[in-house]
């Protein structure tokens, strides 16, 4: 058995806006580093800063994905990829603290992304971004595993990794 660790991350809090079911309720929003023999691989990076609309829709209380990283004493720099659940704007805002490391996401997903009002455009096209598009699953490193799982997006991914505990499973928003 392969024997990742799978580390929690909270990135940020925020209070539902008006306009979503849970309107007013609080709402947290965390990334995972999955630790491998091979390096550090990140599912999701949480909310980026300074976007306008995002601050004052959600009004965010976020933290930098590194530090977040070191607080839970992993360095940054192990970082191998990314993968994202889907590419709305609270899952890849901190993207661009890792040029060059290959953002996993589904083909279906990439070209949603490139529509309007999708997501944050600049938190997803930026200097430095390398995709890895898959259509389907994959296995990513032995062990960690990507599973195709559309619905709350089209291109929706979640995850599977081999612990020592047993499976865990990533399911993002393919179940609320």
């Amino acid at each position: 058995m392969v024997a990742a660790r799978v580390i929690p991350l909270r990135l940020a809090a925020f209070p539902y806006p008006e306009t979503h079911p849970l309107a007013g309720k609080p709402g947290v929003l965390y990334a995972y580093a999955i630790l491998t023999a091979d390096g550090t691989i990140l599912y999701d990076t949480g909310i980026g800063f300074g976007n306008e609309w995002v601050d004052r829709v959600f009004r965010p209380v976020g933290r930098d994905v590194r530090d977040a990283l070191r607080e839970a004493g992993i360095d940054p720099s192990s970082v191998t990829h990314i993968v994202h659940r889907h590419l709305h704007f609270d899952h890849c805002g901190q993207d661009r603290a890792f040029p060059g490391i290959p953002i996993v996401v589904q083909q279906a997903e990439r070209e949603a992304a490139r529509m309007p009002g999708y997501t944050i455009a600049e938190w997803v096209d930026f200097p430095g971004r390398v995709d890895d598009l898959i259509d389907g699953d994959r296995e990513l490193v032995r062990g960690v595993g990507i599973l195709s799982t559309p619905g709350h997006t089209i291109g929706h991914q979640s995850m599977a990794v081999e612990t020592a505990e047993g499976l865990v499973v990533l399911a993002g928003h393919a179940v609320f």
